[in-house]
């Protein structure tokens, strides 16, 4: 069930992008004619505004906002993704840094058996290297 509502919904939005782009297409093939564009800039210390003006095709201002759409969509779609993959960051760090904290700790939290540490002066040398020089045999 889930499955079929995924692939409609992906059908439903292919069709509806391209319905959405033969309307442009149409839109723009209507509309070719130049556009004026105003900006208004500062002309100096007075605080005059004098306006820049140039003429653009309409079309060029079409895929401007078409543009500036598919950048504001993928940036929605892709802000949860990077919000998973930082959080998800930053508890591989603290997992680490717990770990590395607990090596550290070690020698306190679980000190080394008796039978580890090396014998006292000189009390039980040989006993110690009889093991090692018998299993070179």
């Amino acid at each position: 069930m889930g499955r079929a509502l995924r692939i409609g919904a992906v059908l439903l939005v292919a069709t509806a992008l391209v319905l959405v782009g033969i309307e442009v297409g149409m839109f723009i093939r209507m509309n070719d004619a130049w556009v004026t564009l105003r900006w208004p800039l500062p002309r100096g210390a007075a605080g005059a505004v004098g306006v820049l003006e140039y003429e653009s095709p309409a079309w060029v201002l079409c895929l401007g906002w078409i543009v500036a759409a598919i950048f504001a969509v993928v940036t929605v779609l892709w802000f949860p993704v990077y919000l998973t993959r930082r959080r998800q960051a930053r508890t591989e760090i603290a997992r680490l840094e717990r770990e590395v904290a607990d090596l550290r700790n070690l020698p306190i939290k679980a000190p080394a058996p008796l039978a580890d540490l090396p014998p006292p002066d000189g009390e039980g040398k040989e006993q110690a290297l009889e093991p090692e020089i018998g299993a070179e045999e």
